[in-house]
């Protein structure tokens, strides 16, 4: 005789078809903010919308067929499980912490704070099951208890207690009501979240990722000085973040809705009008590859100036990657230490255009700019003098 787990057993078989719906609603839900611009703006979970896409086909099955397409028990399952990985998965996300001396005064405040909120959530639970219980007979009122459960503990407790009522006390289907209760705890937040986020995005206190990285190509003129360039830098990202993307990027990602062959194709046909000097230039405006000089700020996502590689396409023959300013020791001149604000600058140089020493005093040329910044006021076509 064989005990264990068998694949022709009913519950297993329910287990997986639930989870590949909810894993194919997400993955689906996925596609969809990508594709559809008004959703990839509204900062709404994958998650969340995969839920009511999930929900939507339920009903219409239900319409359908008269039964759902889910086990009651699955989902209880799920749902305790899948809830509570999410609540650990955001304690274990890793995050800046700054030291100050109030700190104690703010955990105290935040300890009472949270304290307060499950007591408020467990009076108001208890009072609107009392005021239901006037109209409707049969309710249990200490499943009020449940609200601070599911919507600040999480479903490990609105799952136990939800439990126990039903168990000890009689309370019917309290489980299914305590999870419930965590689901529509994890909903409430996250759609009161993406009105709180979508209202400091108008403020401009949070952006998103896709606002966060892009690619803008300029044309310097040699008459500008540093404050004219920053402003047209400044006016170039407004207009591209207002559009949502420049040129080359609206191409590219059209590109990525299509078949692979197709993109083939478009490739293989790419290489051929390059190689006879044909690459069309409505594509060179917003290609990094064809400037003289890359730029890459990756201090504005907390990381070091590496040495990014050179691409052997088009025109582009230096990259400098500036990293994030922080705090270090140096040796002054007179030879003491001090602490200053220091950036690392990581500077990739194309040998075959032009000859090592010239690049040698090229890169002490723009140290000696930066050590006097007061040169920078000067239109960039201006000569500098200096002693090398």
């Amino acid at each position: 005789m064989s005990t264990g787990i068998n694949f022709w057993d009913i519950s297993i078989w329910s287990f997986i078809i639930t989870l590949t719906i909810l894993l194919t609603a997400m993955m689906v839900a996925n596609f969809l903010r990508r594709v559809i611009k008004p959703l990839r703006r509204s900062l709404i979970p994958s998650s969340v919308l995969g839920g009511f896409l999930v929900l939507i086909a339920d009903l219409i099955f239900k319409e359908i067929t008269g039964s759902s397409m889910f086990n009651s028990v699955t989902l209880e399952a799920l749902t305790y499980h899948g809830l509570g990985l999410g609540f650990a998965a955001v304690a274990l996300k890793t995050t800046d912490r700054k030291f100050a001396n109030g700190n104690k005064k703010d955990i105290l405040n935040y300890g009472l704070t949270t304290v307060s909120s499950y007591v408020l959530q467990g009076i108001i639970g208890i009072a609107i099951l009392l005021i239901i219980g006037l109209f409707i007979s049969g309710t249990f009122p200490a499943a009020g208890l449940l609200l601070p459960m599911g919507y600040g503990q999480g479903p490990g407790q609105a799952y136990n207690w939800g439990h126990t009522y039903e168990v000890l006390w009689g309370f019917e289907h309290g489980t299914s009501f305590g999870l419930t209760i965590a689901a529509t705890g994890f909903i409430s937040a996250s759609v009161g979240g993406i009105f709180y986020l979508e209202r400091l995005k108008r403020k401009g206190l949070v952006k998103t990722a896709f606002e966060d990285e892009m690619l803008v190509s300029l044309k310097v003129d040699m008459k500008q000085d540093l404050t004219e360039i920053s402003r047209y830098i400044y006016g170039d990202v407004k207009k591209i973040r207002e559009a949502g993307t420049n040129s080359i990027d609206g191409t590219l990602k059209f590109l990525q809705k299509l078949p692979r062959f197709v993109n083939g194709i478009f490739v293989g046909l790419m290489r051929m009008l390059i190689y006879f000097d044909l690459y069309p230039s409505q594509f060179q405006k917003g290609d990094t590859n064809y400037s003289s000089v890359l730029i890459s700020n990756l201090g504005s996502i907390k990381c070091d100036a590496p040495y990014h590689h050179l691409n052997n396409f088009g025109t582009n023959s230096v990259v400098i990657c500036i990293g994030q300013i922080h705090k270090q020791e140096v040796i002054t001149e007179t030879g003491d230490k001090q602490i200053r604000d220091v950036v690392n600058f990581g500077i990739t140089i194309d040998e075959r255009i032009a000859d090592g020493f010239y690049f040698a005093k090229s890169i002490r040329l723009l140290q000696f700019i930066l050590s006097n910044p007061n040169l920078l006021e000067r239109p960039i076509g201006e000569k500098i003098e200096y002693e090398d």
